[in-house]
């Protein structure tokens, strides 16, 4: 049973909003730090978070190292799920203006 797990960072923003921030998991690889991710917004009830970058910390070599093309599909999945939420919450708003 492989146990070696590994620090990971994931760059995301809010909206349309020009600050990014970062989220850390302990994970086994990428892409259980990105089901980690939309695990947890979906707990938060966070609609409206949308997935930049996946990092891991690679402490041979002191930095931080690209992880997202691992995870591009699992990235541009959950991006694209992001996307629908948000033009049907708007066709509901506007549905409810008429």
């Amino acid at each position: 049973m492989d146990t070696d797990v590994k620090l990971y960072r994931i760059l995301y923003r809010i909206n349309k909003n020009k600050i990014k921030n970062y989220h850390y998991f302990i994970a086994k690889d990428a892409k259980d730090a990105v089901g980690i991710e939309v695990s947890m917004t979906k707990i938060k009830g966070v609609r409206n978070l949308r997935i930049l970058n996946v990092d891991k910390w690679d402490k041979y070599r002191d930095k931080w190292m690209p992880e997202s093309s691992l995870v591009k599909e699992e990235i541009e999945d959950y991006n694209s799920n992001f996307e629908l939420a948000r033009e049907t919450i708007w066709a509901k708003i506007k549905n409810l203006k008429n």
